[in-house]
């Protein structure tokens, strides 16, 4: 049930996501640039649901842990990336 759960919370987020970001780009770009920074944002999107699966297929071939890993050493580094470069609006 744990499994079950953790997909239910996993989709959840990925859902919200998906529809809080159209009105996340609306107001942060001039209207002349939005159609095009959905585009980016859908491509990179599905880039990252694809290329993760792929991944994640072949760090768990190595060890049950390693996608886990990876997945908080990304973190961290995004993290670390937004506390540099991004500033409060």
């Amino acid at each position: 049930w744990v499994i079950f759960a953790a997909g239910l919370v996993g989709i959840a987020a990925a859902w919200s996501l998906s529809t809080l970001l159209p009105p996340l780009v609306a107001q942060a770009t001039a209207p002349a640039e939005r159609g095009r920074t959905l585009g980016f944002i859908h491509l990179f999107w599905n880039l990252a649901m694809i290329l993760g699966a792929l991944l994640g297929g072949q760090l768990f071939s190595r060890s049950a842990s390693l996608p886990f890993v990876a997945a908080i050493a990304t973190n961290v580094i995004v993290w670390l990336l937004l506390f540099l470069f991004v500033r409060a609006v």
